[in-house]
């Protein structure tokens, strides 16, 4: 069985009992954006199509990071000791997190901050290595890979922008609106 990110929507009213006659909101941020829901029902649905799709662009984001080690470990032989060790800690630490993710149950994550550092951390490292092997004319077929790569990992990464901006029910509200809102629920994805 494929594991899921596991994100979900917590409703204050449930724990305390609040009145449940005035509107529900579920506030959603992401990086500068706000976007809003006046439905509970649209919400959740919206939470599950995006722990499908948030999943799935992880999971593919995870396969690079067989092919960078990889990478890395063929390079040893050229590259110096202090770029080899400083890319290998780099990419146990996103292992780390790549993990903790698909197995974490009961702390709150924050899955936008975690695809984008894991994001980040791979392109920084398919740019040292395109950079690197540019100036090496003996691995012009890798460096062709890691130029496919590069553009892969970058199309995962507006995958992920676009599935609020092409939400169902989701209203994408100004700073002004935000202020005004008194929100039940929150959702912090990034």
């Amino acid at each position: 069985m494929q594991r899921k990110i596991n994100l979900s929507i917590k409703d204050i009213r449930d724990s305390f009992g609040g009145d449940r006659k005035k509107p529900y909101y579920l506030f959603i941020e992401y990086g500068s954006k706000n976007f809003v829901f006046s439905n509970k029902d649209k919400a959740n649905r919206f939470l599950t199509k995006f722990k499908n799709e948030a999943t799935s662009i992880f999971l593919e984001m995870g396969n690079h990071l067989s092919f960078l080690y990889t990478v890395n470990i063929n390079l040893a032989n050229i590259q110096n000791h202090s770029n080899y060790i400083k890319n290998s800690n780099g990419l146990d630490s996103i292992s780390k997190r790549f993990s903790f993710v698909l197995t974490n149950k009961y702390q709150d994550i924050s899955i936008g901050r975690e695809v984008n550092n894991f994001y980040f951390e791979l392109d920084s490292q398919y740019i040292y290595y395109r950079d690197f092997l540019s100036k090496n004319n003996r691995s012009n077929f890798l460096l062709n890979q890691i130029r496919i790569k590069m553009k892969q990992i970058r199309r995962l990464r507006r995958d992920l922008d676009l599935l609020l901006n092409d939400a169902n029910g989701v209203n994408e509200l100004s700073d002004i609106e935000a202020l005004s809102i008194q929100y039940k629920t929150k959702m912090s994805i990034a």
